[in-house]
């Protein structure tokens, strides 16, 4: 694959088609209701390393420290349950704690953070969560929407088995690369 010269990319674990269906659903769900849609542009999907622009030579370091890292992990199990909200735009599927997952990450902005220095992006923090509705969702029907999914129920587990690389092709994103979980 041929990346451009100053590619976008982010990484992140993507669920299964069972689920990616489901949280998929909501997403439409809250485009017909809400009037949002930006949340389509890219599968289902729990951020890693977010979006980052650079270069092919950029990319490549990124992902082979990507790769080293998931080579160390084994796959493991990630439970969705309900959702939850960044007030005043963002509404999620909320995943439970999972000491796998927080391992992971702060694994991954390490052994990134070694690579690209102070270029890679660095959330302030980590809150895994799989986005359904945000920034174009208005901030006046915020309310109506959070209220319409807040107590709705929603549970599924699924196993993160890798980490997927994906890249902004226009007006959307698609995985491109995918580092398996292979264990120690």
């Amino acid at each position: 694959m041929v990346l451009h010269a100053e590619g976008l990319h982010f990484w992140a674990l993507i669920p299964p088609d069972p689920v990616q269906k489901e949280i998929t659903a909501f997403k439409l769900e809250a485009g017909r209701l809400f009037h949002t849609s930006k949340a389509l542009r890219s599968p289902v999907h729990v951020t890693l390393i977010p979006p980052y622009h650079g270069s092919d030579r950029r990319i490549r370091d990124i992902d082979l420290c990507v790769e080293a890292v998931a080579r160390g992990f084994q796959p493991f199990d990630l439970v969705c349950q309900g959702f939850g909200c960044f007030a005043p735009r963002v509404i999620f599927v909320a995943l439970l704690a999972s000491n796998e997952l927080s391992l992971l990450h702060q694994t991954l902005m390490i052994s990134s953070q070694k690579a690209e220095g102070p270029a890679l992006p660095r959330p302030s923090r980590f809150h895994p969560h799989m986005t359904i509705a945000f920034r174009d969702l208005d901030r006046h029907l915020f309310s109506a929407a959070w209220t319409h999914f807040q107590s709705r129920p929603y549970e599924r587990s699924w196993t993160a088995t890798g980490i997927w690389r994906l890249t902004h092709a226009g007006a959307s994103w698609h995985p491109q690369r995918f580092f398996p979980f292979v264990g120690p």
